[in-house]
């Protein structure tokens, strides 16, 4: 008995460790291509905000947003959907 109550706090121990490490805001730049639209973005743990630079066609559209933190990286999931409707 006192074995399994040993085991489910070790489990419990590790995932709220696990979480904690997994959502923790870290400073991140990732460039990638989405919809023929070159991405580059950058989250800034300092200031807690979001940069995204866009480029097409020697053309950069650029922003700042001040959105939650997301631990998944690429939040823009299609420039149509967001820029274009």
């Amino acid at each position: 008995m006192k074995k399994l109550r040993f085991l489910i706090i070790i489990i419990i121990l590790s995932f709220g460790i696990f979480l904690y490490f997994y959502l923790r805001p870290t400073t991140y730049e990732s460039e990638y291509e989405l919809d023929g639209f070159k991405v580059k973005e950058r989250y800034s743990k300092k200031d807690k905000y979001y940069y995204f630079e866009i480029t097409k066609d020697k053309k950069n559209y650029n922003f700042i947003s001040d959105i939650k933190y997301n631990p998944h990286r690429q939040i823009i999931i299609s420039i149509f959907r967001h820029f274009l409707v």
